[in-house]
C-alpha cells in the first residue's frame, strides 16, 4: 500500500473501496471471463481477509451487501416504471 501503510493504518474508505471493487469485478462480466455468483464472490473475499482484506470489514461486508443489493434492484424496478398516478 502507499507509503507502507498496513491494517488499520490503511484509511477506512480505502479498505472499504477495495472490498466493494473486488466484489463488483468479480461478480459482473469481463471480456476474459464470465461474471461469478456471489456467493462465490462472497468465498474469494473471505478468502482474502486478514491478507489482503480487512477481515472485520469482510464479515461485515457478508452480513449487509444480499439485503443492499435486493434494495438497489428494487429501486432501479421502482424508477423505471415511472411515476406513480394516483
Amino acid at each position: 500500500y502507499p507509503r507502507r501503510l498496513a491494517g488499520e493504518r490503511i484509511p477506512l474508505g480505502g479498505r472499504i473501496l477495495a472490498i466493494v471493487g473486488m466484489f463488483d469485478l468479480l461478480t459482473t462480466d469481463r471480456p476474459y471471463r464470465r461474471a461469478m455468483s456471489q456467493q462465490e464472490a462472497l468465498t474469494i473475499l473471505k478468502g482474502g481477509a486478514g491478507k489482503q482484506f480487512d477481515p472485520s470489514l469482510v464479515d461485515l461486508f457478508e452480513q449487509v451487501v444480499p439485503g443492499a443489493l435486493l434494495e438497489i434492484e428494487q429501486r432501479l424496478t421502482e424508477a423505471a416504471a415511472g411515476p406513480v398516478i394516483v
